[in-house]
């Protein structure tokens, strides 16, 4: 057997044995509360103002979150970001986050553009989120999203799974945020609506740092 076959049956019998242990010792591991509730953070962040939009009863109860909040944030100048923090402190097979891609499609959108981006952070750190646009007739939304735990940030939903089977097993936690924050592409085109939500990022990271676990 090739050098490659090999490495490929090490590292999926490793995943194998993870998800086992994984699964086996789920029990044990706690669930991890919110330094404050998501409705704490900021309602005013630099030009924009947010107002809180109540969701109903059936999102909660197929996300099964900890926390949740959405806002749509706008400024004087008519600019709008909506903002989307869900938390759970202790994931399961059953209950975790779902991405744009997932809910998106359902809603008739189709996706017409996906990509990682780094946005660097003031204090030096770096955001790796998702990138997304979505197109539904002559309206197109651009989405920025990731995974956040433990001061990490994951843009890729596969690798925030692996994360979470790795946390479960050597950090006894499994808590997450997910958080997307969006806007629509308007007369000023696509890379004044991603300028926005790049800039909304660096706003928004810093107060997410008061309200979520370390």
């Amino acid at each position: 057997m090739k050098n490659s076959s090999w490495a490929t049956v090490i590292i999926v019998s490793l995943l194998l044995f993870a998800t086992w242990g994984y699964t086996k010792n789920f029990s044990r591991v706690p669930e991890i509360p919110l330094k404050m509730p998501l409705s704490e953070l900021p309602v005013v962040l630099g030009k924009f103002h947010g107002r809180t939009i109540t969701l109903s009863d059936d999102v909660y109860r197929i996300l099964r979150p900890t926390d949740m909040l959405f806002r749509e944030y706008v400024a004087a100048s008519g600019e709008k970001v909506e903002v989307y923090v869900s938390y759970h402190g202790k994931q399961t097979s059953e209950f975790h986050p779902h991405s744009p891609r997932i809910c998106m499609p359902a809603s008739g959108w189709s996706q017409s553009a996906t990509e990682q981006k780094s946005i660097s952070l003031a204090e030096g750190r770096t955001v790796r989120a998702a990138r997304t646009e979505y197109a539904k007739g002559m309206n197109r939304i651009i989405f920025l999203y990731w995974y956040q735990t433990g001061g990490r940030f994951m843009a890729s939903e596969y690798f925030q799974k692996f994360s979470m089977i790795a946390d479960a097993m050597f950090r006894r936690r499994t808590d997450v945020a997910f958080v997307r924050i969006s806007t629509t592409v308007e007369g000023k085109g696509v890379a004044v609506a991603e300028k926005r939500l790049e800039n909304f990022v660096k706003l928004l990271v810093p107060t997410l740092d008061q309200v979520l676990p370390e």
